[in-house]
């Protein structure tokens, strides 16, 4: 994982570790096979999201999912307090830039690329 943290998953339990390998949270798995880690919170910050669309707001919480994962999402409850509306019919631009297809920059021509051009 990121910054030399890991993951260890035995039995029904997970344990997250430091790059250290300390331990620093350790999760039983839940009835419905999820692990739920409750963190308590250090410091407060406050982000203010300038959108009004109820639906936007939640892709944008969970990081840009795909509105069917929303919908499967409220469909199957697994998220307390997420409400039952439409995510269907959206569209996220940052999504579809995200998507394109990206051209590779042009390498400088090797030794031998250049000499068989001369």
């Amino acid at each position: 994982m990121e910054n030399g943290y890991s993951v260890f998953m035995k039995d029904r339990e997970l344990q997250l570790k430091d790059k250290l390998g300390r331990l620093m949270a350790r999760v039983e798995m839940k009835k419905n096979r999820m692990y739920k880690l409750e963190l308590k919170i250090i410091q407060d910050k406050c982000m203010q999201l300038g959108v009004e669309d109820e639906a936007m707001k939640w892709h944008f919480r969970f990081g840009h999912l795909h509105f069917g994962g929303l919908t499967k999402l409220v469909e199957k409850e697994m998220v307390l307090r997420l409400p039952k509306m439409e995510f269907e019919k959206k569209f996220c631009e940052d999504c579809v830039i995200g998507k394109q297809e990206r051209t590779s920059f042009q390498g400088v021509p090797s030794t031998e690329q250049r000499s068989n051009s001369d």
